[in-house]
């Protein structure tokens, strides 16, 4: 009775224990066109989403370097990129182009 009392308490340890993790997405300020990494749930979204559902923000981040464009009216690219994401994806090993 006891050793079923301790597995049962322990299984129960580990399944909460197995969280779902955040995504990321990329935003994009309408009124700039900077690009924002950011997890889904951080509030407020620094733009409107763009791209997203991204396990990692380093997978985010790769295709936030892809979507650089010089168009600034190009509401499905990057004109730019917001100074945490810069600093962000550097950590992760993605230079964002400037």
């Amino acid at each position: 009775m006891i050793k079923f009392s301790i597995t049962l308490a322990l299984s129960v340890t580990l399944g909460s224990s197995h969280a779902v993790a955040d995504n990321w997405l990329i935003a994009r300020s309408t009124s700039s066109g900077s690009c924002n990494v950011q997890l889904e749930t951080s509030r407020p979204i620094l733009g409107v989403p763009l791209a997203g559902r991204y396990l990692a923000r380093k997978e985010a981040c790769q295709h936030a370097r892809d979507l650089k464009s010089s168009d600034a009216t190009d509401s499905t690219t990057c004109f730019d990129y917001t100074a945490g994401t810069v600093t962000g994806c550097l950590a992760d090993g993605v230079e964002l182009p400037r």
